[in-house]
């Protein structure tokens, strides 16, 4: 950092810290990209690391780019399966076409529930809803 290189690249960087010092290790160099205005290409294979550091971020998959975009659009709006079941937990449901019948392959609507959007309600059924 001292000699102001254009560009930070870091491989695994923390691979081989602990958990304790990883996290704190991730914080600082937060920090420090914000405070110096770094331009850093970080590799890393911990999406919790990757949403925490980056303003952006690209998720590759068998060296094909599957989405790049920001941390909250790629884990509220993933382009592809791999990317829904990569970056956080996800339950995917085929959804199913017009005669009801799932659709299978690229093209097949598919529907994404994050578990912390579901919400359990044990509230007993007003008389007005029971059938």
């Amino acid at each position: 950092l001292v000699i102001r290189p254009a560009v930070v690249l870091l491989d695994e960087p923390f691979s081989n810290l602990d958990a304790l010092l990883r996290e704190g290790t991730r914080i600082e160099l937060r920090r420090l990209q914000t405070e110096l205005g770094l331009t850093t290409l970080f590799v890393t294979h911990d999406q919790a690391e990757a949403m925490a550091i980056s303003d952006r971020i690209a998720v590759m998959n068998r060296g094909r780019l599957e989405q790049l975009g920001t941390p909250r659009e790629v884990y509220e709006r993933p382009a592809t399966r791999f990317v829904a079941g990569f970056i956080g937990r996800a339950n995917l449901f085929d959804t199913p076409s017009d005669d009801g019948i799932a659709l299978e392959g690229p093209r097949a609507p598919t529907l994404l529930l994050r578990p912390e959007r579901i919400i359990l309600d044990d509230a007993e059924p007003s008389a007005a809803n029971a059938t």
